[in-house]
């Protein structure tokens, strides 16, 4: 790691979390009990009020607001940082940006953060190696996605269109015509959506008609993946408003029918 002024004596030992919201708290209450001293970092103030409210400033011994890159590093050599990791999905581009800076040894790397982030990126890089993955399109006006819907998505209806670094069902149209794709770029195109990320363009994917379906894991540098969950949710999918919400999630058993197919294909993406 790369040290500036003062010896590592003379510093407080911390992890730095940038966002820590969401479900991040629970990252946060574990590094707690761990009794890890914590800095938090907010990758931005321009997020949705119901991501900033949820900091709760007691925990970390020092909370630093993001301006920019270098002024956040300078904020950081108080400490020194054996850790950094986003606690939710908005602090994931900030969080490795500090972790290059830092030259941190376990770090992803900045070269695939797009990989991690944005929707698009993520489904062309599985594409790319051979993992199946959903057709799509990321298009900066209607015209775009209809081109794309009667060529590659063979005129099938209906579409899902959304922000591709938004998050939940922010953003999302469920698309039965182009008026409904039109209404969807009116909406959202130019807008600044939850995660303070400009929509200068839509994501068109194909509709997947089935049961949602999270898999959570955490890997090592030497490729090893451990299964930490797998959620089910169920979603309410709204004709009139086009819209789809989310009725609720459930956490499945490890192992079963449908568990025994997930797992290993999320093990594929994640090689």
């Amino acid at each position: 790691m790369t040290t500036t002024a003062g010896s590592d004596s003379d510093r407080t030992r911390v992890v730095v979390v940038v966002d820590p919201y969401s479900s991040g708290k629970y990252l946060v209450q574990e590094l707690k009990e761990q009794c890890w001293n914590m800095v938090a970092v907010q990758s931005s103030l321009d997020l949705a009020e119901f991501w900033l409210e949820q900091l709760d400033q007691d925990q970390f011994i020092s909370v630093v607001q993001h301006k920019d890159l270098a002024t956040t590093m300078r904020e950081l050599e108080a400490f020194e940082v054996m850790a950094v990791t986003p606690g939710s999905e908005p602090g994931v581009f900030l969080a490795e940006d500090i972790q290059e800076s830092l030259k941190l040894e376990k770090r992803n790397g900045g070269d695939t953060v797009k990989w991690r982030r944005h929707k698009f990126d993520m489904q062309e890089r599985l594409r790319e190696v051979g993992v199946r993955a959903v057709r799509q399109v990321f298009a900066k006006d209607v015209g775009e996605v209809m081109e794309w819907h009667a060529g590659n998505n063979m005129g099938l209806w209906p579409i899902i269109v959304k922000p591709a670094m938004s998050g939940g069902t922010d953003g999302v149209f469920w698309c039965h015509c182009e008026e409904d794709v039109r209404l969807a770029f009116e909406s959202e195109c130019g807008k600044v959506n939850v995660n303070g990320e400009l929509n200068d363009c839509l994501l068109a994917q194909e509709f997947l008609d089935g049961i949602e379906y999270i898999v959570d894991c955490v890997s090592n540098g030497a490729g090893k993946h451990v299964l930490c969950g797998i959620w089910q949710y169920k979603k309410l999918y709204e004709p009139a408003s086009k819209s789809i919400t989310y009725e609720y999630a459930g956490m499945l058993e490890s192992q079963g029918e449908i568990q025994d197919q997930l797992v290993p294909y999320m093990f594929s993406v994640l090689d």
